[in-house]
């Protein structure tokens, strides 16, 4: 009985040891296989993109995804969510291991977009009222080309890289920029801008005005000995300073008897003075000065040169009216022919006046 209880021992441990044999000739370990899915393969930098490795399959299971972005991170998990931060191709690498430490890879490629970079450029000071050149021509798109521009200039819309604004009030005002590459992607930016009122500088000029009695350029008055006659003359300048009336004559004859003639020249001005001087050898000059009194130059703020000219003092109008000029040839002598010793028929003298109005008015010059 003894030996047989001992055959039957023997038996068991072979089966055993037989069946391990045979469970690791039929053991599978075949790799796994990975696979990836993107929510997108065309994204722009700090976008986030999906990615999932849910598709993968394997003989056992699959204990470990592990990621490599390409751009220096990296992650574990069957789906996760990256963003880039900056543009360019990037190979995004998956390794999965099964159950038994068998592993495999996959990769999978992304493109990030790179925006444009809008840059928008204005000169300062901006002044009211002037057309202010606003430029976005510094902007970039470093992958790309910038295809459009789009403006919004305290609710105007332009187009354009460089445009010009006008603002027509002072205070802030805030400038945006939309630029869209040539992939379509799109970014903004804006400045806010300050809005000056005008500086200019008002500088009093002298200026000077001509009259002629008579008017014509080549004629002449006459008078005989013993006349005289008055002008009447309309001024209306404003800002006088100065007033130069001269009497010019021309003896009809030699002057071979020195102070044949004598020449008068009364003048009554609009505000009530009266000047007189004659002469026999000389033409004749009166001048009225001290009429108004030319402003020191200033600088003044505004929004336009229409705005300073109403800030500017009101103009003077002393010297402004009806000016009376009275002219006489006094009886002189007559000039004894020294042939004949007969006197010399006076035909008279010709003369004419020269008036010369001086006068101040602003020169506006915009800083």
């Amino acid at each position: 009985m003894a030996r047989r209880g001992h055959q039957i021992v023997i038996i068991v441990l072979v089966t055993l040891v037989f069946s391990g044999c045979l469970g690791g000739i039929v053991k599978d370990e075949a790799p796994p296989t990975p696979r990836v899915s993107t929510s997108a393969n065309f994204l722009d930098v700090h976008e986030s993109v999906t990615l999932s490795a849910n598709s993968s399959t394997a003989s056992s299971d699959i204990v470990e995804y592990y990621w490599d972005f390409g751009d220096g991170s990296n992650a574990t998990g069957e789906e996760v969510t990256h963003s880039f931060s900056s543009g360019g191709d990037y190979n995004v690498l998956l390794i999965v291991t099964d159950v038994d430490g068998n592993k495999a890879m996959t990769s999978s490629s992304v493109y990030v977009n790179e925006p444009p970079r809008p840059v928008i450029n204005v000169q300062t000071p901006i002044k009211v009222g002037s057309a202010t050149p606003i430029s976005g021509s510094a902007s970039i798109d470093v992958d790309g080309s910038i295809a459009s521009y789009i403006w919004n200039v305290s609710g105007y819309a332009y187009q354009g890289k460089t445009i010009t604004h006008t603002f027509k009030e002072v205070g802030d005002f805030l400038i945006g920029l939309t630029v869209t590459d040539d992939s379509g992607t799109r970014n903004s930016t804006s400045l806010m801008v300050v809005v000056q009122l005008c500086t200019f500088d008002v500088i009093w000029k002298e200026k000077e005005e001509f009259i002629r009695y008579p008017t014509s350029s080549n004629s002449m008055e006459n008078l005989e000995e013993g006349e005289n006659t008055t002008i009447n003359q309309d001024i209306d300048t404003r800002n006088l300073t100065k007033v130069v009336i001269m009497l010019l004559w021309q003896d009809d004859i030699p002057r071979v008897q020195p102070g044949n003639d004598e020449f008068e020249m009364i003048v009554l001005t609009p505000y009530g003075m009266e000047s007189s001087k004659r002469s026999r050898t000389e033409n004749i000059t009166i001048i009225e000065s001290g009429l108004n009194r030319k402003p020191n130059d200033m600088t003044l703020q505004g929004n336009d040169e229409g705005e300073i000219l109403r800030q500017l003092p009101p103009a003077k109008t002393t010297g402004i009216g009806e000016w009376e000029m009275k002219v006489i040839l006094h009886e002189t002598p007559g000039i004894i022919d020294a042939d004949t010793g007969l006197p010399k028929v006076d035909n008279g003298n010709d003369w004419h006046l020269s008036i010369t109005l001086y006068y101040y008015e602003p020169k506006i010059i915009e800083k």
